[in-house]
């Protein structure tokens, strides 16, 4: 049985795991380096203070996923949706994302931006099919930014129309 729950403490050992192998392996994350359980239980508590939703996807009581929501003001951005290799594709990252929009809505944000490297076409499709759509970001930006797409869901349209990402 699989579950999208609020993440705990106990949580940040699977969680800095699951995190280190993506950012070994994959360009999932923004991160090359891997990062201490000190460090990601300093980014948890952080996190926690903020009043920023992190999530965890839990499957036969193992965590095997998670994701984090910030927000800035009337809009909010995704970010560390990771799922453990042995879990894909099983609609995990949908039920993640899907809690984080239902915690935006709550919030009453306007919009959620979601980063994706340009060399992940198939994520790009996978936002895509959740109502993403890219948009281009104003001002400068770091130049760890030129590889990313951003893409956006309108959530107040989302609300107009009563869907939801399921």
């Amino acid at each position: 049985m699989s579950i999208v729950r609020d993440a705990v403490t106990a949580d940040m050992g699977a969680v800095t795991a699951i995190y280190n192998h993506a950012v070994a392996h994959e360009t999932s994350t923004w991160d090359h380096d891997p990062m201490s359980l000190d460090d990601r239980m300093a980014w948890f508590e952080d996190r926690r203070a903020a009043g920023f939703p992190v999530l965890v996807a839990e499957v036969d009581g193992r965590v095997v996923g998670n994701a984090q929501l910030t927000v800035w003001g009337s809009e909010g951005e995704i970010g560390s949706i990771v799922v453990a290799e042995s879990h894909r594709r099983q609609g995990l990252a949908r039920r993640l994302i899907a809690a984080l929009v239902a915690e935006a809505q709550a919030r009453e944000l306007d919009a959620l931006d979601i980063g994706v490297h340009r060399d992940k076409p198939h994520l790009r499709a996978f936002y895509e099919s959740l109502g993403f759509r890219p948009i281009k970001k104003s001002g400068p930006m770091p130049t760890f930014f030129e590889p990313i797409i951003t893409l956006r869901l309108p959530l107040q349209a989302l609300r107009k129309n009563g869907r939801e990402i399921a």
